[in-house]
């Protein structure tokens, strides 16, 4: 989980997004500023660390940092 955390945080770090920025509540466009080729290209960064697929549903409720951990989590741990 703690590793888990530690790549998310590498994706959004390598975008420009200050650490103390990433809050479970910080909303992806309202909180941390990305337009929408922002979160696909944080998605992008996201499917290559994981290994995994990410469908455009599934993109689509991404609203804070929460829901994707909460994804990443169900994802990676359930595969694990």
């Amino acid at each position: 989980m703690e590793d888990t955390i530690k790549k998310l945080n590498h994706c959004f770090e390598e975008m420009g997004i200050l650490p103390t920025a990433l809050t479970d509540s910080a909303h992806l466009t309202k909180d941390l500023g990305l337009d929408s080729l922002d979160v696909t290209d944080l998605m992008l960064r996201i499917e290559s660390v994981f290994a995994i697929q990410i469908s455009d549903t599934e993109l689509s409720e991404f609203q804070t940092i929460k829901d994707i951990k909460t994804y990443l989590n169900q994802r990676v741990f359930a595969h694990a």
